[in-house]
């Protein structure tokens, strides 16, 4: 491979390892968890005075909002509590969704940061006079909804979010830390990080060997044709 080439190839992958860290980096995630549940319909009618939890819910990091979908059947938007209880019933956190908001429309809720590792309730109380109709899906996740007591078979549609974005670069050592409790027992968080670096710097050792025996082959070639035609 000539001098120029392999400078060439060198500031390509320099670009291009640069441009994917500062997209990675600079790109913000605020969803702390979400058990991933499309709200393709009503999942609970709550009367006033009544409230639906969706339990057990894992959540992987600090969290200081929720939204949900929440349907009033036309009417003005119905005032909600909405409160994080540990799993003995206990209340984490209160926060509370105002009157007058659009039927169908998506709301948040804003409460005390409750922290990761937590798991948790997320109870959706009427202290209306009229009833809500919060938005889910059939059962689709671990957890359910537990209504006066009934346990129900459908979902809810709920987010949750972090207090403060985070980059997905800087969630990569917690993703590692995470995917090695799937693992073969020799298997660990710096089995990602070698996997990683061998995919990072790799590739391009790889791309730069192929380049190289590319321009050896075509050197070949002009050389045996170079040679017929001065026999011709």
């Amino acid at each position: 491979m000539s001098r120029r080439a392999i400078v060439l190839f060198a500031v390509l992958v320099a670009a291009g390892i640069g441009a994917l860290t500062w997209s990675v980096g600079a790109a913000d995630r605020v969803v702390a968890y979400s058990p991933g549940v499309p709200p393709s319909h009503v999942a609970a009618v709550v009367p006033p005075g009544h409230e639906v939890c969706q339990t057990p819910l894992p959540l992987p990091a600090p969290t200081d909002a929720v939204s949900l979908q929440v349907g009033t059947n036309h009417r003005p938007g119905i005032p909600l509590r909405v409160i994080v209880r540990d799993l003995h019933g206990r209340p984490l956190a209160e926060g509370g969704i105002g009157a007058g908001y659009q039927d169908g429309g998506i709301q948040t809720a804003r409460f005390r940061t409750v922290p990761a590792g937590s798991t948790v309730s997320l109870c959706i109380r009427d202290v209306g006079r009229a009833p809500v109709y919060p938005y889910g899906s059939d059962s689709a996740s671990d957890s359910g909804t537990v209504q006066d007591g009934r346990r129900g078979t459908v979902d809810l549609a709920i987010t949750f979010f972090r207090p403060r974005p985070r980059s997905a670069l800087s969630l990569v050592p917690a993703a590692f830390r995470h995917a090695s409790v799937f693992r073969f027992d020799w298997v660990g968080a710096w089995t990602y990080w070698v996997l990683a670096a061998l995919l990072v710097l790799g590739v391009p050792v790889l791309c730069a060997f192929a380049i190289r025996d590319a321009e050896r082959g075509a050197d070949e070639v002009d050389r045996r044709d170079a040679g017929t035609n001065a026999t011709v």
